[in-house]
């Protein structure tokens, strides 16, 4: 989870790797490497599902692993926070994190925060529902100004509030997120418009708040998609 200042959960089983498998969706806890669950190796997928060639991929926050590689040699490995018994059940395939300034700026497009993870069909059950936040489709536009918005986290879990600044790359809210929501799906009326970058300070009924800037879905995607290979050509699981 990033902090800035600028102006402007199919339902999981509660069981952990309920017949040896992961369950994961948007919204679920994924950690990194080996190490025990920590604010530095564990943070939350942001979408599962599809890309042209039929991979099973997840989309996630590119400095989760950016920030674990720093502690473990293992942090490619993925493995579901809550089903910890099936292991190792995805890869990260590339990430991309350029931390020139405090927090991504997607505005310039140099500066992007996402990871491709590619995960093991025969070890994990993809969701399209994880806790209160279903992912129906993907928003192919900029998320409107003042609506409301819902992301689900691993820490924190379901929090909304209005847009209150959008842009093609950003957008801000006061909804609530803390450390280990990194990459929470935002989602309204079950389209998925953004991820949860970090905190940013913003507004709720004309006072000054800290919220949450997410990070625009369709760049992300648009990017993958350039670059081919795993990844590209990606629709959420239906």
């Amino acid at each position: 989870f990033v902090t800035a200042i600028a102006i402007t959960t199919a339902f999981a089983p509660a069981a952990q790797a309920l017949n040896g498998k992961a369950y994961l969706g948007g919204g679920s806890g994924i950690k990194y490497g080996s190490q025990a669950v920590s604010a530095t190796n564990t943070c939350t997928l942001t979408t599962i599902g599809y890309d042209s060639s039929n991979n099973l991929v997840g989309i996630a926050s590119g400095h989760c692993p950016t920030n674990a590689e720093g502690v473990d040699a293992s942090w490619a490995n993925v493995s579901g926070q809550t089903d910890t018994d099936a292991g190792t059940v995805g890869t990260v395939i590339y990430k991309i994190y350029n931390n020139t300034s405090p927090f991504a700026n997607w505005d310039n497009t140099a500066n992007k925060d996402y990871a491709v993870i590619l995960f093991d069909k025969t070890k994990v059950v993809p969701l399209k529902t994880v806790g209160s936040v279903t992912i129906n489709s993907i928003s192919a536009t900029s998320v409107p100004f003042n609506i409301t918005v819902c992301k689900q986290g691993r820490t924190s879990g379901h929090t909304c509030g209005k847009v209150t600044k959008t842009t093609t790359q950003i957008f801000d809210s006061p909804l609530t997120a803390s450390g280990g929501d990194s990459g929470g799906p935002v989602v309204a009326n079950d389209k998925l418009y953004g991820a949860v970058h970090g905190s940013v300070l913003t507004f709720k009924s004309f006072i000054p708040v800290i919220g949450t800037q997410s990070l625009a879905i369709k760049p992300m995607l648009n990017d993958i998609d350039a670059r081919g290979g795993i990844g590209a050509g990606f629709a959420p699981v239906q």
